[in-house]
């Protein structure tokens, strides 16, 4: 069956119904075909050439793409159902509305294309090429992205859920308000990348270095970042609610008005950090390093700072309200109008700090705050 026999088929031409089933059109050259509205079910594409076809609002079934050719092909509204395409080269192809459900695009080339309201259902993308695509809206839902190259990605609505990302390059890629949520791995490449209010929730992050990343008003929720670096970054307003960050190094980061409520932040060090207006309330912060921090109206109220250090630190208008303090060092701090309300202070140290501009404990709060009804 030669392009003009196929096309006839899919128009319904000559009594012939529409959906194409159990063909094998292997190795065939179908170039600039019109196949726009066409259904196909059990059809063995495998090495066919579909360079600039019109393959808008056509329904594939179980079909096989293996090392076929798509490039700059209109792919828009397409539906691709368990079908495989493993090294086929979908590159500068239109993706409007375009689904993928458990397709295997192992290998896969989409370099180039445009990605808008673009679906991938359970699909196998490892070691598939994405880069330098631009993406509108595109949502990768339990895919397989191990080793998938998304290098300069421009993106506005990345979301990828329940996706394994081991590998996964993303360098120098831009994205505004992408979404990575419960990844089943996640070790990602970043160097140069710009992400704008990204999210990610319950990501594995263990000893990833961001340095060399631009993170606008980042979120990490409930994610591991164990041993992460981010020192000297911008951070401001960033997230890092409920997020374990044991030995997580903000070294001269920029952490104004973050938030690390509730986070596990033993052993971090945030030496020379500016975390002005700062949340780390409720915060497990054992053994932290803050020398030399800028913490003015830093809220520290209820966390645990057994141990830490606050050497020099100023921590003009800050709240320590019910911390403790138990064996810290806060040698040389600023501590004018810091609240010191019912503090936990065995062995602390306070050496050279104006502790006497500090507030104490409140006594009526205190009684209030103790209060049990009944």
């Amino acid at each position: 069956m030669n392009r003009e026999q196929l096309e006839a088929c899919v128009k319904g031409g000559q009594g012939d119904f529409p959906a194409i089933v159990d063909k094998d059109l292997a190795g065939k050259d179908f170039t600039g075909a019109n196949l726009s509205g066409g259904i196909f079910h059990k059809v063995v594409f495998r090495d066919c050439q579909f360079v600039g076809a019109n393959l808008k609002q056509a329904v594939f079934i179980e079909c096989d793409f293996s090392r076929a050719n798509l490039t700059s092909s209109n792919l828009s509204f397409a539906v691709f159902n368990q079908c495989g395409a493993a090294a086929a080269d979908l590159s500068a192809c239109v993706l409007l509305l375009t689904v993928f459900n458990e397709v295997n695009l192992e290998g896969a080339c989409i370099a180039g294309s445009t990605l808008d309201n673009t679906t991938f259902h359970r699909c196998n993308l490892r070691d598939g090429r994405l880069n330098d695509c631009v993406i509108k809206q595109a949502n990768f839902v339990e895919c397989r992205l191990d080793r998938a190259n998304l290098q300069r990605v421009r993106s506005e609505g990345l979301n990828c859920v329940q996706c394994a990302l081991a590998g996964t390059r993303l360098d120098n890629s831009r994205h505004y308000r992408a979404n990575i949520l419960q990844p089943t791995s996640c070790s990602l490449t970043l160097t140069g990348a710009e992400w704008e209010l990204a999210f990610f929730l319950r990501a594995d992050l263990t000893g990833m270095d961001f340095t060399g990343t631009r993170l606008g008003k980042p979120q990490f929720t409930e994610c591991q970042l164990a041993g992460a670096k981010f020192a000297k970054m911008a951070l401001t307003q960033a997230s890092f609610q409920g997020s374990t960050l044991q030995g997580a190094d903000f070294t001269e980061a920029g952490l104004q008005q973050a938030l690390f409520m509730a986070g596990q932040a033993e052993g971090a060090c945030f030496a020379r950090a500016v975390a002005n207006q700062a949340l780390f309330i409720g915060a497990h912060l054992r053994q932290c390093d803050f020398t030399g921090a800028t913490l003015i109206q830093t809220q520290f109220t209820g966390a645990d700072c057994t141990l830490s250090r606050f050497t020099g630190c100023d921590l003009t208008y800050a709240d320590f309200s019910n911390a403790t303090l138990n064996a810290a060092d806060l040698s040389d701090t600023e501590l004018t109008y810091t609240k010191l309300h019912n503090i936990s202070e065995q062995d602390t140290v306070w050496r050279g700090a104006n502790r006497h501009k500090a507030t104490g404990t409140d006594a009526e709060k205190l009684k209030a705050e103790q209060f049990k009804p009944g």
